[in-house]
């Protein structure tokens, strides 16, 4: 069951757009993962290509009620000048993989602007 699933990893982010930029500097990596293979394309451990681009961690996004059923997303644009939305200090690159490729899957990001 999906409520079963959990990480540990940071998972609560929010896509960063930079001040003036139309886009969030989201960038196309068709390299696969080492292990990747179109005998397992649906692998949770390796996937085909990737999106990679950048992120800030938000503390205010997280589970719902105690479980492990993500809670809903805050609303974009998400103000890291608010001391409520917890926001960490410094953007990160993530890599996006596509779906099949995790056993979490998050298809909407919340967006903040610099």
């Amino acid at each position: 069951m999906d409520y079963e699933i959990s990480t540990s990893e940071p998972w609560a982010f929010a896509l960063a757009r930079g001040a003036g930029e139309e886009t969030f500097g989201l960038e196309f990596d068709a390299s696969p993962s080492a292990s990747w293979s179109l005998a397992l394309p649906f692998s949770t451990e390796d996937y085909p290509f990737s999106v990679r681009g950048p992120a800030v961690r938000l503390g205010s996004w997280g589970y719902w009620n105690g479980s492990n059923i993500t809670a809903q997303p805050p609303p974009s644009p998400v103000d890291c000048t608010k001391p409520q939305a917890k926001c960490a200090a410094a953007a990160e690159r993530l890599r996006l993989v596509p779906f099949g490729g995790t056993n979490i899957r998050i298809s909407v990001f919340p967006w903040t602007a610099a």
